[in-house]
């Protein structure tokens, strides 16, 4: 059975977005860069977000392979990103507002569509920050792993 890894960062206070959503409190360095993707490209293959997370993944992602700015660490995470199954849970969006090449919405009932997820063979998943989504995940005993 496939696992469901919940990387977030977080303040040891329970600290995870600002009010208005960014993320510029966050310390980010080469060092967490290299211990998050550690953790998930080797060990997962595809990968769960609320609509909040995904639209802002699905703006800044599939910019940065073509950005001469953009770091090989960078340019990893994101041809990883659009080999990966990205599962999308949204009761607004439409399968046409995805616009991401092996994105899938997962509407209403999500708990038993991830948990039919999580009992196909393959690598585990990862959930990518999505804050309402892991409340939910956790009601339902879904994540077996917090980074």
């Amino acid at each position: 059975m496939r696992k469901i890894k919940h990387l977030i960062h977080m303040s040891l206070d329970g600290y995870a977005a600002a009010a208005d959503g960014n993320f510029e409190w966050m310390a980010y360095n080469n060092e967490i860069e290299k211990y998050a993707h550690d953790v998930i490209h080797d060990t997962t293959e595809a990968v769960i977000w609320g609509r909040n997370t995904f639209e802002g993944m699905r703006m800044y992602w599939p910019t940065v392979p073509g950005n001469p700015g953009s770091s090989p660490a960078e340019v990893n995470h994101a041809n990883w990103l659009n080999q990966s199954n990205k599962y999308v849970v949204s009761t607004t969006l439409k399968e046409a507002d995805l616009g991401w090449e092996k994105t899938m919405l997962l509407g209403k009932n999500f708990a038993e569509e991830i948990a039919m997820l999580k009992q196909q063979p393959g690598k585990d998943i990862v959930m990518m920050g999505s804050l309402t989504l892991a409340r939910a995940l956790r009601q339902h005993d879904l994540i077996d792993e917090i980074y």
